[in-house]
């Protein structure tokens, strides 16, 4: 879910994938492997041509099963002022000494930055629902 300025006519679409050092979508994962969490977005709409700066992706884990919360991973990218473009980003996560064993839920926060490394604009998506068991082997 994106929310953009009510004026800007731009709609969004995102999907948030977990994958395993074996290249698998998996969401039970091995506390002693690094695992991959891809976000893919795109924003659609006449006025994404106006768009400027970066993207910062943002991937916090929330835990289920214990008292937990982290950011544990954060890439960023140019933005691209053209309608439709596609943005995937996969950031490297390493579970040990950062998450506890337990089960998480995942949420991506993607936040605007124009001009790069300014303040955020009034736009943001947010995508929360990947639950994933960090466990020991």
């Amino acid at each position: 879910m994106f929310d953009t300025p009510p004026a800007s006519a731009i709609t969004a679409t995102d999907s948030v994938t977990v994958i395993d050092p074996g290249a698998v979508v998996n969401h039970i994962l091995d506390i002693n492997q690094d695992f991959t969490v891809q976000v893919n977005f795109q924003l659609d709409g006449a006025n994404v041509q106006f768009l400027g700066g970066e993207w910062t992706v943002s991937v916090y884990a929330s835990g289920l099963t214990l008292l937990f919360s982290a950011k544990i991973a954060e890439g960023k990218t140019d933005v691209v002022p053209t309608d439709g473009h596609p943005y995937q980003l996969d950031l490297k996560v390493t579970p040990l000494g950062l998450l506890p064993e337990g089960v998480y839920q995942l949420t991506i926060v993607i936040t605007n930055q124009n001009p790069k490394g300014g303040p955020d604009t009034e736009m943001a998506g947010f995508n929360q629902g990947s639950v994933i068991d960090i466990r020991e082997p």
